[in-house]
C-alpha cells in the first residue's frame, strides 16, 4: 500500500493522465439533521400507543443510519485521490474549504486529467456538487455539459454495465468476481471508524482507491502501471 499523505491543497502537483477519486461521507451533526428531519408517523392501522412509539423510534433510527447517503442529510468527510503512485487524502473539518480545494484542482488539471471513479456519476459527483451548492462553493462550469457529466469523467460502473444501466454491481462484488481484491469493511461502517480510528479509516480509503485502479486496468480503461 502506498504511503498516505495528507494534502491540504490538491493544487500543489500537476499530473497528466488519470486521477482516481473516491469520497467518503457521514451524517450532518444532530443540530443540522434536526432542521431537515421529517415528521415520522406510524401507519394508520397502528392503534397501540406503544407500537406507534416503537415504529416512530425505529423509523428515525433508520433515517439517521442512511443520512450519510444524501447531500441533504450528509456531508463529505474526505476525498481520496490517486495519480500514479501518489495517493492523497483530502480532509478538513471545514467542508467548504475541502470542496474549494477539490474544485480548484479540477480547474488546474482540466486539460491534463481524466477523473476515474466507481459509481462516481451517480453518487460522488452529485454529492460533491450538491454540498457545494449548500455551502456556497463555486462549482466549475465544465463539471456538467448540459444534461451530462464532463467527458473527463470515467465511471467504471458504466463500463461494467455494458449499456444495461439496470445491471448494477458493488465495488466489493466486482472486485471479488475479477479477483483483484476485497473491501475491508462496508461503506455504512465508515463514519464510526472515522470517529474512532482515523488511521484505519484512511487506510480504508486507500484500499478503495487501489481497488478502483485495479478495476480500471482490468476493464481496459487505464494502462497497467509499469
Amino acid at each position: 500500500m502506498p504511503v498516505i499523505e495528507e494534502m491540504p491543497n490538491l493544487k500543489a502537483p500537476r499530473f497528466g493522465g488519470y486521477c482516481l477519486f473516491d469520497i467518503e461521507t457521514g451524517p450532518l451533526p444532530d443540530e443540522e439533521l434536526n432542521k431537515v428531519k421529517p415528521a415520522f408517523e406510524a401507519p394508520a392501522n397502528y392503534k397501540d400507543p406503544e407500537k406507534i412509539k416503537t415504529y416512530i423510534q425505529e423509523a428515525e433510527v433508520k433515517w439517521k443510519e442512511q443520512a450519510a447517503l444524501s447531500a441533504v442529510t450528509g456531508r463529505v468527510l474526505c476525498i481520496g485521490t490517486k495519480t500514479g503512485s501518489s495517493l492523497f487524502i483530502l480532509e478538513n473539518d471545514d467542508e467548504g474549504v475541502m470542496l474549494e480545494d477539490f474544485w480548484s484542482a479540477w480547474i488546474d488539471h482540466r486539460k491534463a486529467m481524466f477523473y476515474v471513479g466507481f459509481c462516481c456519476k451517480r453518487f460522488d459527483l452529485p454529492f460533491l456538487v450538491r454540498r457545494s451548492w449548500a455551502l456556497g462553493v463555486r462549482v466549475p462550469a465544465d463539471v456538467r455539459n448540459m444534461r451530462y457529466w464532463s467527458d473527463r469523467v470515467v465511471d467504471l460502473s458504466e463500463i461494467w454495465s455494458l449499456g444495461n444501466y439496470q445491471d448494477t454491481i458493488s465495488l466489493k462484488n466486482v472486485s471479488r468476481f475479477l479477483g483483484i481484491g476485497d473491501k475491508t469493511l462496508e461503506g455504512g461502517e465508515f463514519y464510526r471508524l472515522w470517529q474512532s480510528n482515523r488511521e484505519q479509516a484512511l487506510a480504508y480509503v486507500a484500499n478503495d482507491l487501489m481497488l478502483t485502479e485495479k478495476l480500471a486496468v482490468k476493464l481496459g480503461v487505464m494502462p497497467e502501471a509499469a
